[in-house]
């Protein structure tokens, strides 16, 4: 039997919530710009460094909205409620903290939202890295 870690679920996380199930939108679906991408089975999106308790670990990040993003936790054992700082690629550290955790992931709920063209240029810049070097 799995078992999974919740803490009480910030205002306006509704939508980081719902894309971390086995049913993810793509990008510009969902409401008020809940819209995610999820790479292709197996891989990721981007990589970030996370911060917590003196600690400082890249992640992969497998699926990311405005609000929160999903990362593979199986390099470093976090638990649900924790605080973390988070860097991603060419930003500075945002607070964030870990929603739940369950089977070597976890979903992570930004202090603020994403601006939506933040998020996009994000994602546009993953997407050109992964095409440049041949991946899908």
């Amino acid at each position: 039997m799995r078992s999974i870690e919740r803490v009480g679920m910030p205002q306006g996380a509704e939508s980081v919530a719902n894309c971390f199930g086995d049913t993810a939108m793509t990008w510009g679906q969902g409401a008020s710009g809940g819209g995610t991408l999820r790479p292709g089975e197996g891989g990721h999106l981007l990589t970030a460094y996370c911060r917590a308790r003196g600690t400082r670990v890249r992640l992969a990040i497998l699926n990311i909205t405005i609000n929160g993003c999903l990362l593979d936790l199986r390099s470093w054992s976090l638990r649900a409620g924790e605080r973390v700082l988070i860097r991603l690629p060419g930003l500075t550290d945002l607070p964030a903290v870990l929603q739940w955790a369950e089977d070597g992931r976890g979903g992570l709920v930004f202090d603020q939202p994403l601006h939506e063209a933040v998020l996009r240029h994000l994602l546009h810049s993953s997407a050109s890295r992964r095409g440049s070097l041949g991946e899908a």
